[in-house]
């Protein structure tokens, strides 16, 4: 029952996340659904930001340790965390315009906040076994601000702006923070926790296990976000919406293969490869690479041959947007995306044999900083940023194939 309950959620946050995308294209000028887009990415890429990765050192501890320490270590963590909110909000305030708008950057600043506080009380909530709890938030950071857009645009026919979708979105994180804290509140003794004391020697050990992880998590995302800064500089608004409304259809169906492939099959590559079963690997490796390369195959079909009509007819039926490109910008998309999920493949395998964390750490950092040089070479061009994604996704799936295969000959043979 447990287990029917959080999937249940994770699909409808999904179903949820996949049709604002196309309502808010729909509802939304095209100047301001290209902002949405770029501010979109720039919340998700705040979030992993503000954390620090801390609870990769933190949340270690929750498992063993005694409840006094528990709550010694969640206050150091609770410490950390508002010192960043802090140093998070001067970064946000003087932001240049450009990058964040002045009468966006409150809501900007409340969303992230929002956002990151309910992912670290639903990672706590996990490591406690209280999906339910983990689950219930993750309904409620995303479907209240949507189910109102939707109720106030199609209900009662109210037009809305950017700053109303803002809106909906910052009350709806504020409502999110009270229910993180009650449900942490029903784990753990909150006033217990706040009468433990800051231990700055734990804080600082927790920094440096915590900063090898925080460099390669940025070096990723930023891949997700860096590009929309890039179009923003070079890119019309109307290329944006189309790059951003593709970027939405594919991250769905990535979203159905880590929800529904990959969190049940990595566990079980990773337990292969601590036991150095070499048959259990390869046979786990096939078979998930067969599903990814199905569900792409299908996906790509039917959105090649039916996503322009479905983005003209239905989308941005009356808005004056050139789909011409349509065919070119989602194959090269889709080819980029398709590298990345292939490349969760051989990344378990090499985070099984437990050795080689500063490895994937240099492979991160080496693949966005070309990306960055690449598409900030290329921004003028048609498609420019897009193959530079694309070509970033593909090296960094080849070299983890190449290590992983050194390790099956060498490690798990």
């Amino acid at each position: 029952m447990e287990r029917t309950y959080v999937l249940s959620c994770r699909l409808i946050v999904l179903i949820f996340k996949f049709a604002f995308t196309f309502i808010a294209a729909k509802i939304l000028t095209t100047s301001d659904f290209s902002e949405y887009i770029v501010l979109a990415s720039l919340i998700v890429f705040s979030v992993y930001f503000v954390g620090l990765d801390f609870y990769s050192f933190s949340n270690r501890e929750l498992v063993s340790e005694s409840k006094e320490k528990q709550n010694h270590n969640i206050k150091n963590h609770g410490f950390v965390i508002f010192i960043m909110y802090v140093v998070f909000g001067t970064v946000v305030f003087f932001t240049p315009g450009d990058i964040i708008g002045p009468e966006v950057k409150l809501y900007f600043f409340i969303i992230s906040i929002g956002e990151h506080f309910s992912l670290e009380v639903s990672r706590i909530l996990n490591i406690k076994e209280c999906f339910v709890k983990s689950a219930t938030l993750m309904i409620l950071k995303v479907v209240p601000w949507i189910l109102s857009i939707i109720v106030m645009h199609y209900i009662f026919d109210v037009h809305l702006e950017l700053t109303d979708i803002l809106l909906a979105w910052s009350l709806t994180s504020i409502l999110l923070m009270f229910f993180s804290l009650l449900f942490l509140s029903k784990t753990y003794s909150l006033l217990a926790i706040f009468r433990e004391k800051i231990s700055v020697p734990l804080i600082i050990r927790g920094l440096k296990v915590c900063s090898l992880f925080l460099v390669g998590t940025l070096a990723v995302k930023g891949l997700f976000t860096y590009d929309k800064q890039m179009l923003k500089m070079a890119s019309t608004a109307e290329y944006i919406v189309l790059y951003g409304i593709i970027w939405s259809a594919i991250n769905a169906v990535v979203a159905m293969i880590e929800s529904g492939v990959i969190v049940f099959k990595y566990p079980r590559i990773i337990a292969a490869c601590k036991a150095k079963d070499l048959r259990m690997v390869t046979s786990y490796v096939k078979e998930l690479v067969c599903v990814i390369l199905c569900i792409y195959f299908v996906f790509y079909i039917l959105f090649y041959l039916y996503g322009s009509r479905l983005l003209d007819e239905y989308i941005f039926s009356g808005k004056q947007l050139d789909l011409d490109s349509f065919p070119i910008v989602f194959s090269i998309l889709c080819i980029g995306s398709l590298f990345n999920s292939l490349s969760n493949v051989p990344h378990y395998i090499i985070y099984g044999v437990a050795k080689y964390d500063r490895f994937l750490l240099n492979v991160n950092l080496s693949v966005f900083s070309a990306f960055a040089v690449a598409a900030y070479c290329l921004r003028e061009y048609e498609n420019g940023v897009a193959i530079s994604l694309a070509s970033s996704f593909g090296a960094l799936f080849l070299i983890k194939s190449y290590k992983a295969a050194v390790i099956c000959n060498e490690d798990l043979s």
